[in-house]
């Protein structure tokens, strides 16, 4: 078991399972539009490299009220957020304690 202390790194550590970002909307909550992406309620994922919404990359969320093709970021208000432009991708993980 690999363990860490900060929770950023903790969370880098788990399982991978990489998806494509298409849209990111200015809401509360934030919805994540990703088309065929699979994740489950409850699951933590890592975004990175989303150009516009940057203050949201490189850090843990957790999936809410998933559809096929988006999932909302539980806890997320973006309206404060400068608009998302273009990219990024979701990373599935674990946090090991």
């Amino acid at each position: 078991m690999i363990r860490h202390s900060c929770p950023a790194l903790r969370a880098l550590a788990g399982d991978v399972n990489t998806k494509l970002i298409t849209g990111i909307s200015n809401a509360n909550p934030a919805v994540v539009t990703s088309p065929n992406h699979q994740y489950r309620a409850g699951e933590l994922v890592v975004i990175s490299s989303v150009a516009g919404m940057s203050a949201l990359n490189n850090k843990t969320y957790t999936v809410a009220n998933p559809t096929s093709g988006a999932f909302e970021l539980s806890g997320i208000d973006s309206t404060g957020l400068p608009p998302y432009v273009s990219g990024g991708t979701l990373s599935k993980t674990k946090v090991f304690d």
